[in-house]
């Protein structure tokens, strides 16, 4: 595929992803909007499996355009956080000739950097939102133990999704 169509692929993964984003902060979808949005960034990195440049691109924009149009970035910090920076280094660490425990030991480590971010950045940026949804200490270690069991199911579902979409992809964007 040449650089020019790359390119638009680029921008048109990252201009639905930015349109799920949307529809994830106007409607209860915000988790499958975010997941959604994440099958759009993993399309890139299926397109051109050895540039990593088109990927951190539709991540920048797809981010940076959802924030400015909607203003409402705790709703977005899910796929920015957690959803974008795991799938990214599960489709890298899945595709590289590294023994499997050592590319789950790589999943772990990212996804638990990412949880910690979120919230941290959940705790400190938005402290209203954090008290009503943690109002007893106990809520925390649920969020903490079920986004372990979620790395699990979310790992084996988007291991499906980037076989069909390696599959499906090169049919539509030919050489």
């Amino acid at each position: 595929m040449s650089r020019a169509k790359r390119i638009a692929v680029c921008g048109i993964m990252s201009a639905l992803a930015v349109v799920f984003l949307l529809i994830g902060v106007y409607t209860t979808f915000t988790f499958t909007a975010s997941f959604l949005a994440a099958v759009c960034l993993i399309a890139n990195a299926a397109l051109a499996p050895k540039n990593f440049v088109y990927v951190f691109i539709s991540y920048t924009v797809t981010v940076i355009t959802a924030g400015f149009i909607t203003g409402q970035y705790l709703e977005i910090m899910t796929f920015a956080l957690l959803l974008a920076p795991f799938t990214v280094a599960k489709y890298y660490a899945d595709n590289s000739q590294l023994n499997k425990i050592f590319r789950w030991v790589i999943k772990i480590i990212v996804f638990e950097i990412c949880l910690v971010a979120y919230l941290l950045i959940f705790y400190f940026v938005f402290i209203e939102s954090w008290n009503v949804v943690f109002t007893k200490d106990w809520y925390l270690w649920i969020v903490i133990a079920c986004g372990q069991v979620a790395l699990v199911a979310y790992d084996i579902i988007f291991t499906y999704i980037i076989k069909w979409l390696k599959t499906v992809l090169p049919k539509f964007f030919r050489r």
